[in-house]
């Protein structure tokens, strides 16, 4: 296949090559226009094709960050309110009042402590469960 291909390449080759030299002067410049003016349509189109592109790219990644920023945004929100809520919680009046109750309680059962531990371990007693 690949002698094929060279074998046409060197044929078409030399075919447009003669048939190029057998033109008049008036006729090449006629084909010279004419290829470079489908030449520039072609790459006119590529470049609108391209340009295009970079504009739907520039949209889409605009998008990105507008939605990213938005979702921070909303994040920051967010963490705010809970520190300023739980700030509010601490810092408010009423916390001394919600609390004296669980502070007196602690207090007496520390002081009716009467000297016993609250956990116990006791490393010398044979627990049968263990074997």
């Amino acid at each position: 296949m690949g002698k094929k291909f060279a074998t046409g390449l060197l044929i078409g080759g030399a075919t447009a090559l003669l048939t190029w030299k057998s033109l008049s002067r008036e006729k090449k410049q006629r084909l010279s226009s004419q290829l470079q003016r489908g030449w520039d349509e072609t790459m006119d189109a590529a470049t609108n094709y391209a340009m295009d592109f970079l504009d739907w790219a520039d949209g889409v990644a605009a998008d990105c960050q507008l939605a990213a920023n938005e979702k921070w945004a909303s994040a920051k929100a967010l963490v705010k309110q809970q520190a300023d809520r739980v700030a509010d919680h601490f810092s408010n009046e009423d916390f001394d009042e919600e609390t004296a109750e669980i502070r007196d309680a602690l207090s007496n059962a520390k002081d009716s402590g009467e000297g016993q531990d609250d956990i116990v371990i006791d490393m010398d007693h044979d627990d049968d469960r263990t074997n």
